[in-house]
């Protein structure tokens, strides 16, 4: 039962924010008796300011009570952000980006009860309030051609069911995840926009000799209805095709799959290989499902990369991880937080 405080200066860099300095705090804690099979709990705090001038705050949280008999998780995150939009669809040019502001209030949380073994399901509440938007002067979002572009908001209620076998959250070594969860914006919770989102998501831990890892992840997103330009699904952050600027590609439907090796090199450094693909489109009929995107817009982006890993803590295999992601016509970030990608 052993509790871990881990306070650390951030400085990160990605495609999004250039360079970014700020703080993390992390609270990691375990309820229940010693030596309970309670998976461990933990809450975490970032806040950054970037040379690209934005700023972000955000809590989140993944607690688990006694014996795993209820779980929640979520997170609440404030942002000022100027940021590019390349507009919708699979194959946007990097030329068509334009650069907007705006303040985002954005809240994520659900909360599951453990029905069977490592089954756990429950309701969940999404809000996004995006306001104040600075459009560029002759962009798509100034001439009010896109979804939501003066700023919305969206609340929804839905539920999701998970099985959760991994033996870690940080850090998993073996062991099946996978989460399906839907969720209905509509204007009875006060939303502006009326729309349905289902996220489909599986991983797949196998766990080798001398703290070898090989990593499995699956992802899919659907939206029906209106939702507004920055709740479609979009590719690229520090998890799931890394390297790739955050919304670089949006649509009503993505697709995206990776996998990722992990090793010890000597003390506490580990590397990681991990490569990746993924496609939206404005619906699954529209996907290309064999090759990389070509002029017809259809087909997969790829993403690949290495990282580094610092063992941090022994005992609970926490990593502070290192990744560089690359992807074509010189796409590139780097990502520098704890836990593992996925």
């Amino acid at each position: 039962n052993k509790t871990v405080f881990i306070p650390s200066p951030s400085i990160t860099y990605s495609p999004e924010t250039s360079l970014s300095l700020g703080v993390y705090l992390m609270y990691y804690f375990k309820m229940g008796i010693a030596g309970s099979c309670t998976h461990p709990s933990n809450i975490q705090f970032s806040s950054a300011y970037t040379l690209n001038k934005q700023f972000s705050a955000e809590p989140k949280w993944e607690i688990y009570t006694k014996d795993d008999d209820y779980f929640t998780t979520g997170s609440f995150l404030y942002q000022l952000f100027p940021e590019q939009f390349f507009g919708v669809g699979n194959n946007t040019k990097k030329e068509d980006a334009e650069t907007y502001s705006h303040q985002l209030l954005k809240l994520n949380t659900k909360y599951q009860k453990r029905w069977y073994d490592r089954f756990f399901f429950g309701p969940q509440y999404q809000m996004q309030y995006m306001f104040n938007v600075e459009p560029s002067a002759d962009g798509q979002l100034s001439k009010d051609q896109v979804s939501g572009a003066k700023g919305y908001f969206a609340s929804g209620l839905g539920a999701s069911a998970t099985w959760d076998s991994r033996d870690l959250i940080l850090f998993p070594q073996r062991g099946l995840y996978a989460d399906l969860s839907s969720t209905f914006f509509s204007n009875i919770f006060g939303s502006q926009h009326s729309f349905q989102q289902i996220t489909l998501e599986a991983r797949k831990y196998f766990s080798f000799k001398k703290r070898r890892v090989l990593a499995f992840q699956g992802y899919t997103q659907h939206n029906t209805g209106n939702p507004p330009f920055r709740m479609l699904a979009m590719m690229g952050n520090k998890e799931l095709m890394r390297g790739y600027y955050s919304g670089r590609f949006r649509d009503r439907d993505y697709l995206a799959a990776q996998a990722e090796y992990r090793f010890p090199v000597f003390w506490r450094i580990g590397m990681t290989a991990f490569g990746g693909l993924g496609q939206v489109a404005h619906s699954y009929d529209e996907m290309r499902l064999k090759g990389f995107n070509k002029e017809d817009g259809k087909g997969f982006h790829p993403s690949y990369g290495l990282g580094l890993r610092y063992l941090y803590n022994k005992s609970e295999n926490i990593n502070i991880r290192a990744d560089f992601g690359f992807g074509p016509d010189g796409m590139n970030g780097q990502y520098i937080t704890i836990g593992e990608a996925f």
